[in-house]
């Protein structure tokens, strides 16, 4: 039996490859299995500019994917597209190669969906007796490759998810996401579906800061990737009408949309600006080493992501690790985390005014209310960590191994 498993995930930096990291060595584990039963070999492709702080020797790296070369070093925008294609064109080819050349590797593990003709890859992988279990990070697509229709990738990604042993999600309510995103393109069967909750960041954690923070100050974060479906116009839009005089916000994050930044975010911070709140504005990619101090100077982080947020928030747990209490909508997987856990405050919906209100309430809390929230964070880090995930990723892992491609029953969830 072929027992060893790849993780694909090419993401050189970010909050990809720390998630896979975070993953490999929950299942490695010092001991080398998460429950002493000695689990598969687990191996991770990624490309060749992968950050080096990855390659710490607690797991089996191989960047040897090639490295995506940015738009700053092409002078047209066709030159840039035409690049984009002829790279994960060669990433795949350079990502099935590897595994025929592996005949130890029985299943990949898919944490970044081939861009191009997904359901070929996996396709060809199912052809060469590999197994192929998916992690949907995004139920819904955050955006779109430019020359291709919306309608067509996602039907190559069903395509690709119903072709998969298993798919892996982040909660109860991305998993009923998923089910109706397959059944929607006329399935009758599901692979099985398992919810492997998002663990809090233990290797950037600050465990002294976990439930000891303060809301009073009233220094705001919104911190992530700067695009429509984050939200963050609707922050702004509250500053910028007077909801949140007091306040200092700071905005810091990768700009994935210029054209939202340029011709809405920047006109609302303006006005913010003019209705006398204070915002820094950082529209940029914050390194890792630069998270721990950004968030120590701030006490509530804000996330007021839309309905076409469809995915787990990195960024949530990225704050929870540094001891800061959220303001968040119920987009996504959020408003299942904010239930479940104490940490923060939900708002009632997703526009300025809710927003801004529960920015309010969070920041006002009585004093028993602040010990709630205290001891609500300290059991949420106690709760949210990466055993759990990589324990139902592992028993996976062993089925998919052990009885190759099971048929898909409708309603295997959870």
């Amino acid at each position: 039996m072929r027992e060893g498993v790849c993780v694909y995930s090419p993401y050189p930096t970010g909050g990809m490859p720390l998630y896979v990291a975070e993953l490999l060595g929950a299942i490695t584990g010092a001991a080398g299995s998460v429950d002493g039963e000695g689990g598969p070999s687990v191996e991770w492709l990624s490309s060749t500019d992968l950050d080096r702080r990855f390659l710490d020797g607690r797991y089996v790296v191989h960047p040897v994917l090639p490295a995506i070369r940015d738009a700053s070093q092409f002078r047209t925008r066709i030159g840039y597209v035409v690049s984009r294609v002829l790279h994960h064109v060669r990433r795949d080819r350079r990502f099935l190669a590897w595994v025929r050349s592996r005949a130890d590797i029985g299943a990949v593990h898919v944490q970044e969906t081939p861009t191009l003709l997904p359901h070929l890859v996996v396709r060809l992988l199912r052809r060469r007796g590999t197994g192929v279990l998916v992690t949907v990070h995004n139920v819904r697509r955050h955006d779109y490759p430019p020359f291709l229709r919306p309608a067509t990738v996602d039907r190559w990604l069903r395509r690709t998810y119903l072709d998969s042993d298993c798919l892996f999600v982040h909660s109860r309510g991305l998993a009923d996401e998923l089910e109706r995103f397959l059944t929607a393109g006329g399935a009758c069967t599901v692979p099985p579906i398992r919810v492997v909750p998002h663990g809090i960041w233990s290797t950037t954690a600050v465990p002294e800061r976990i439930g000891e923070q303060r809301p009073a100050g009233r220094r705001l974060l919104f911190f992530g990737t700067i695009r429509r479906n984050k939200g963050l116009h609707l922050l702004l839009e509250a500053a910028a009408r007077g909801d949140l005089a007091g306040y200092r916000i700071t905005v810091a994050g990768e700009v994935a949309e210029p054209d939202h930044l340029d011709q809405i975010i920047v006109p609302l911070v303006e006005k913010a600006r003019a209705a006398g709140v204070v915002i820094d504005l950082r529209p940029e990619f914050v390194p890792d080493d630069e998270v721990a101090a950004l968030c120590a100077a701030h006490d509530v982080l804000v996330l007021p992501y839309t309905e076409d947020f469809v995915a787990q928030s990195g960024a949530a747990f990225m704050g929870l690790a540094h001891g800061l209490p959220i303001v968040a909508t119920r987009s996504g997987a959020l408003g299942e985390l904010m239930t479940d856990h104490r940490i923060g405050v939900l708002a009632a919906a997703a526009t300025p005014s809710a927003i801004a209100a529960a920015v309010h309430e969070l920041c006002t809390l009585p004093e028993d209310g602040v010990a709630a929230l205290a001891d609500g964070m300290r059991r949420a880090a106690e709760t949210l960590t990466w055993g759990g995930m990589a324990a139902t990723t592992v028993a996976e892992y062993r089925r998919v191994l052990s009885r190759g491609r099971t048929p898909a029953a409708r309603g295997g969830l959870r």
